[in-house]
């Protein structure tokens, strides 16, 4: 088996690998987009943020990595080049900078309960999702501007100025792209793990005091595993973007040629990313969660007529429990 062969064979397996994680990205953000439009209950403004996650992840599922494929089958040209990069540098810094704002508004409901809903608007809200798409396109089609110059972004075969003109432009996406998000979330979710785990040590102590029952006291301490799951949100984005980042800049700064197979590996992990965004902050979510199983439950019934009546579609909802049973997980963690 000779070389070429060889990266056929191993670019047929990566390529199958993206193309089931953009699958399950596709299904996983196309339901949480349904539910988003469909449940009113669920148009909140934490949700509309996490409605435009959904929609980047989704685009960059459905344009990006399509691109990224073809762009495989192509000689290296200033078409490649851009396929390459423009599709995914917008669709996953709307997506980061999506991340970040969700993360903040978990900051200002946890550090500033009494002034949130000031703070956070609808119109607030809609004003950070257009800022966040215009920024995203201009800070994706730089590379558009120098096309006309022959001096195109891409390293892997232009020279001269337009592969310096590439390096600088890498490390700005990865500053801004990347760091500041890092350190953004890293702060907040660091800050409400915090007053978490401070507000779990005091219902445990108040429980002690008048001598509760264990179970009890595990029982009213919802946000302690809520507060450990804020963890692996910042260890999900960290993990699926730091190998797209760092062999990003090794490949620009050092002697190293680009390998397909890091490059296929660093695509897969972005993929990753936005199949697991939908479940993290949306479906895994109590609201998400049961208000699914009954949109779904619905639509079953809807479709056979001669379930429309059974005591499967007329029995009591998923989604309609009291509000002491909604309230064992707590909202402002959530």
């Amino acid at each position: 088996m000779n070389s070429t062969t060889l990266k056929q064979n191993v670019s047929f397996i990566f390529s199958m690998i993206i193309l089931v994680l953009a699958a399950i990205s596709i299904v996983a953000n196309t339901c949480i987009l349904i539910l988003f439009i469909n449940i009113r209950r669920l148009r909140s403004t934490t949700n509309c943020l996490v409605a435009n996650l959904a929609v980047s992840d989704l685009c960059f599922s459905i344009f990006a990595i399509p691109c990224q494929l073809v762009a495989r089958f192509l000689p290296e040209s200033d078409l490649t080049c851009l396929l390459n990069s423009i599709p995914t540098t917008y669709f996953t810094t709307s997506s980061i900078f999506s991340l970040c704002l969700i993360g903040i508004i978990k900051y200002i409901n946890i550090t500033k309960p009494l002034k949130n809903c000031l703070i956070i608007t609808r119109n607030r809200a809609y004003k950070a999702i257009i800022f966040i798409w215009l920024f995203a396109g201009i800070l994706s089609f730089i590379p558009v501007i120098f096309v006309a110059n022959r001096k195109l972004f891409c390293h892997t075969f232009n020279h001269g100025t337009g592969q310096l003109l590439d390096k600088y432009y890498f490390l700005a996406v990865f500053i801004i792209s990347y760091v500041m998000p890092t350190i953004i979330l890293v702060y907040v979710y660091t800050v409400i793990y915090k007053i978490a785990r401070r507000q779990c040590n005091s219902i445990r102590r108040s429980f002690k005091s008048v001598r509760r029952d264990p179970n009890e006291v595990n029982s009213a301490l919802p946000s302690s595993k809520s507060a450990k799951f804020l963890f692996a949100l910042v260890i999900c984005f960290v993990l699926c973007y730091t190998p797209y980042f760092i062999s990003g800049l090794i490949y620009r700064f050092t002697t190293l040629k680009s390998s397909y197979i890091p490059h296929n590996i660093t695509i897969c992990f972005i993929a990753a990313n936005a199949a697991i965004n939908p479940f993290l902050y949306g479906i895994l979510k109590p609201e998400f969660r049961y208000n699914l199983k009954f949109y779904f439950r619905l639509s079953l019934c809807k479709d056979d007529s001669t379930l429309s009546t059974s005591s499967s579609c007329s029995q009591r909802l998923p989604f309609q429990r009291t509000a002491s049973q909604l309230s064992t997980t707590n909202p402002r963690f959530a």
